[in-house]
């Protein structure tokens, strides 16, 4: 088998490295995607394990590193259809039609969430460093609010309020850049 692209360039540890921070970035879009065509937990986890190593055996074949969450999807369809396939005589399986239709639904909301992301690391960089510092401590602590408020010179309830009113400045400032189209690849 030859396999072509950027992977020719790269050492097998490199592409080790690769696969495992693509798999992590978007693992959990993946894993909704799979959680959409199956009922069970087990089956979810079940499914994620087959859709990661299948995706390992032939990630010499993707092209590039940004198609990786396409590519990974339809690796995940086919395994849930194969899934439903196996588990035929079960009454409350989705038929194939409803499959392809919430994995094409997991595909548009994952581009959608990576944008925002992107617009949200853009509106966090504007913040003032103090106020960027306190809501990245807020979601990066793994102490309680009550020490962060303490830490901050701040009752819980002031504390609790300048979050939400820096929530709301991100909310505005992500949307404001999605109405205005910034973002798009």
């Amino acid at each position: 088998m030859e396999s072509s692209g950027v992977f020719d360039r790269m050492k097998a540890s490199d592409g080790h490295e690769l696969f495992i921070s693509l798999l992590a970035k978007h693992g959990g879009m993946l894993r909704g995607m799979i959680r959409s065509g199956v009922r069970l937990p087990s089956e979810v986890d079940d499914l994620m394990q087959r859709v990661s190593l299948i995706a390992w055996k032939k990630f010499e074949q993707l092209d590039k590193p940004d198609d990786f969450p396409k590519w990974a999807c339809s690796i995940a369809r086919f395994e849930i259809m194969k899934f439903r396939r196996e588990r035929a005589r079960d009454r409350l399986s989705f038929n194939d039609k409803v499959v392809d239709l919430l994995a094409s639904e997991a595909e548009e909301e994952s581009s959608l969430r990576d944008r925002r992301i992107q617009l949200l690391e853009a509106c966090l960089k504007e913040l003032p460093d103090d106020r960027r510092k306190l809501i990245l401590q807020a979601y990066d602590s793994s102490g309680s609010m009550k020490e962060l408020a303490s830490q901050t010179n701040r009752s819980p309830d002031a504390l609790y309020q300048t979050l939400h009113r820096l929530r709301m400045v991100l909310m505005l400032c992500v949307e404001k850049r999605m109405a205005e189209g910034e973002g798009l690849a």
